[in-house]
């Protein structure tokens, strides 16, 4: 887990960053706050993915070792997101959709078990291709929800006539679009994780010791949710919607607010779900313990082999005790 002064670093960065957009709508913009605004976030970045480097990939070769270094790097890429976006539109207000999402997800991460991932030398790239898939299916429907906020916002203000300038949010269209593909991108990343998991399970089943009855309810549930949302969006082709773009901002926050469920089963539940995609391996037991009785037995009997029989087993008796008691 992420020490507890780093985190408190960043996060002050972020939660200062939130404070600067929230004020704007009071005072006028100008550039000397976006600059701070910016600086300020480039700053919690930084801090953010050196922590993330050393306590994530110098300790376990890779970013998705446990359920909260998961979530750490979610909240990490929805904040390059956001630098990405402060950049190329300083004068749109992304961060106070995009912020509010990344301190949820902290607190999730916070909230998740640190416990490494049990590990397994076996299909190693796979897991961490199941992961990164899931990780990026996350993102990018949280991104769909965002402009799909921004959407129902922007759609209120011009139906109602709201002309203020102190919230900038983008065109109608704009935001259509990129709702519209960020669901689909998102989609299809399910689908590779869920082929990634479909596999993991069945070479997890075979390669296993003990016995795995039944299937993984992320799995399963996962399975749903994809089929699901291909047919809805298959559907939208065939079937004219007079308000296409209200069906897909609404479409994305389902299938994010699905997605999210699976998820925080999977990180908090008891089992874990991760526990039954790594084959089962043989308990480790002490090699010097194991190999005692053997030891013992062949000293004895090279030490007594020219005993009598009653010499013999009083000798035995002996020198056993004088070796437990050493």
């Amino acid at each position: 887990m992420l020490s507890a002064i780093e985190v408190i670093c960043f996060v002050a960065c972020y939660i200062f960053v939130f404070l600067l957009e929230v004020l704007r709508f009071r005072f006028k913009q100008n550039s000397i706050w976006r600059v701070v605004s910016l600086a300020l976030l480039l700053l919690g970045v930084f801090i953010h993915g050196v922590s993330l480097y050393q306590n994530n990939l110098l300790q376990n070769d890779h970013f998705f070792a446990s359920a909260s270094g998961w979530f750490s790097v979610l909240a990490f890429g929805l904040i390059l997101v956001q630098v990405y976006l402060s950049l190329i539109y300083p004068k749109t207000q992304f961060g106070l959709f995009l912020l509010p999402l990344a301190f949820i997800v902290l607190i999730l991460g916070w909230c998740a078990s640190d416990v490494a991932f049990p590990e397994a030398t076996t299909c190693r790239w796979v897991r961490i291709f199941h992961a990164g898939s899931w990780l990026l299916a996350t993102l990018i429907s949280l991104l769909g929800t965002v402009t799909g906020a921004m959407f129902f916002v922007q759609r209120y203000r011009l139906k109602h006539k709201i002309f203020s300038t102190k919230l900038t949010l983008p065109s109608l269209e704009w935001l259509g679009y990129g709702t519209r593909h960020a669901t689909n991108v998102s989609i299809l990343f399910l689908g590779i994780g869920v082929i990634c998991g479909f596999y993991l399970k069945a070479f997890a089943s075979e390669d296993s010791r003990q016995e795995t009855t039944g299937l993984d309810p992320v799995i399963i549930g996962a399975t749903v949710l994809f089929f699901t949302a291909l047919f809805l969006r298959v559907r939208r082709f065939w079937r004219k919607d007079p308000d296409v773009n209200a069906h897909d901002a609404t479409l994305s926050f389902v299938f994010c607010v699905a997605l999210f469920i699976l998820l925080l089963f999977a990180a908090f539940e008891n089992q874990g779900h991760w526990r039954g995609l790594i084959p089962a391996q043989a308990p480790k037991t002490s090699s010097a313990a194991a190999d005692m009785p053997n030891s013992v037995t062949s000293r004895l009997n090279s030490l007594t082999g020219e005993m009598t029989a009653p010499t013999n087993v009083y000798f035995h008796r002996n020198l056993l005790n004088i070796h437990l008691w050493s």
